[in-house]
């Protein structure tokens, strides 16, 4: 196995680089899924209302 960062050869199931001390894989995210889709739903919904707000203001009311 192969260090992603500097190239080095480390054994199967090493954590970390002998090499470099880098970890061998990548941090994986938990759960970042549904927190992405809620932000899209509440930014959506903050545009409506700034777009009515303005709309308001420029009709006059």
């Amino acid at each position: 196995m192969n260090c992603p960062d500097c190239g080095a050869s480390n054994p199967g199931g090493a954590k970390f680089c002998g090499s470099c001390g880098n970890p061998m894989q990548a941090p994986q995210q938990v759960g970042g899924g549904s927190k992405s889709s809620w932000d899209n739903i509440f930014k959506w919904i903050g545009i409506f209302f700034v777009g009515m707000f303005v709309l308001a203001l420029l009709s006059g009311l």
